[in-house]
């Protein structure tokens, strides 16, 4: 059977279609299960890497889906292995390096989209790594904002990561949507990055630490935690700000 990426894609199309205007399955694992198909296939096949060619998996989808596009196609490859090793992925030949690719249009606000799109799917780093081909470390980076991702490959990944977070259809996880909100949302990303940084000076030697202690004021680290520890309870937070008149030496020298 020709496995062209038309038809790979023209089936991803329809199948992605049918799925976030039905209401039997809640998610494509759900849908997998139900059907009794190998785990992440549907994923494979809904984001257009592979197309559904063992009859009887063709067949499950077709009374599934109700969809023609998915009716068992004539073998003409003799191809006689086992129906359970078709449901593998399966290498295909690598593309020439100058033939033109769709690469998928990703978000300016990528790592805010992101981590809302891994709370509504309710899948771990490593299992959404796992599920749809990319580095874990790699996704926490894009998660995080660090960087954004420019390989086809994890360009197209983070794009189905997306739209299976847009077909759930989910309450939105963001109320409200002011600016308060959002100042909370740098905060934290910025405590995460923190925390990354100074596990470095925390595993690393006394030389590094001496070094850390002489660049950062030890002033403005006891501002900034009695600050964010005043922020839990607000009665503390009063009485803080009625004695609180430091001005952070960091900004002073920069």
């Amino acid at each position: 059977m020709e496995d062209s990426e038309s038809s790979r894609e023209q089936e991803a199309a329809a199948l992605r279609k049918w799925f976030s205007s039905q209401k039997r399955f809640g998610s494509w694992s759900a849908m997998e299960r139900a059907l009794n198909i190998t785990k992440d296939y549907l994923h494979l096949i809904k984001s257009g890497s592979r197309r559904a060619v063992d009859p009887k998996l063709r067949a499950k989808l077709r009374d599934a889906t109700g969809l023609d596009i998915f009716k068992p196609v004539l073998e003409n490859t003799g191809d006689k292995r086992p129906s359970a090793e078709l449901y593998l992925p399966q290498r295909t030949a690598p593309q020439k390096r100058n033939a033109p690719y769709r690469i998928p249009e990703l978000p300016s606000n990528l790592s805010e989209e992101l981590t809302l799109a891994l709370e509504r799917i309710e899948l771990t780093i490593s299992e959404c790594a796992t599920r749809y081909g990319i580095s874990p470390n790699m996704l926490k980076k894009y998660k995080r904002g660090v960087t954004r991702p420019s390989s086809e490959k994890n360009v197209r990944a983070i794009a189905t990561i997306l739209e299976d977070a847009q077909v759930m259809q989910r309450p939105p996880l963001r109320e409200p949507k002011d600016d308060y909100y959002e100042r909370a949302i740098r905060v934290k990303k910025l405590l995460i990055m923190l925390a990354d940084e100074l596990e470095f000076f925390k595993q690393d030697s006394e030389s590094t630490r001496e070094t850390f202690r002489r660049v950062v004021p030890g002033e403005d680290i006891g501002y900034l935690t009695t600050l964010l520890r005043a922020l839990y309870n607000e009665d503390q937070f009063q009485r803080w700000l009625l004695f609180s008149k430091y001005k952070m030496k960091s900004k002073e020298e920069d």
